[in-house]
């Protein structure tokens, strides 16, 4: 699987597939942000112990990613990060993210 680790609870992934599912087990994987439009993610990554946020948008250098979509993204991560008891993958179809994240005080 092409999934990158980004800390010890944010992953990135060009794709996901139903042959991914041991992998994101291992990896205490349950929340799957899929930013990837026209293209619908497997439905067993809506089921639990999964959850599936798909926000369709394309991200390119060109049309960047709406800034209403990232803040739905990080409003359902934000939970995932502080509880600490599992990690969330981001699914994105070009293989470049930035994450700018800094912990509460």
């Amino acid at each position: 699987m092409d999934i990158s680790k980004i800390t010890d609870y944010l992953y990135v992934s060009a794709s996901l597939q139903t042959t991914h599912i041991d992998e994101l087990g291992t990896r205490n994987i349950r929340l799957i942000i899929s930013m990837i439009g026209g293209h619908f993610s497997p439905k067993i990554f809506a089921q639990p112990p999964y959850r599936l946020l798909w926000l369709q948008t394309f991200d390119s250098i060109l049309v960047p990613i709406p800034i209403s979509k990232l803040m739905q993204g990080v409003q359902m991560a934000l939970p995932v990060i502080q509880d600490g008891e599992v990690s969330l993958c981001i699914v994105l179809r070009a293989a470049i993210a930035v994450w700018l994240w800094q912990p509460p005080s």
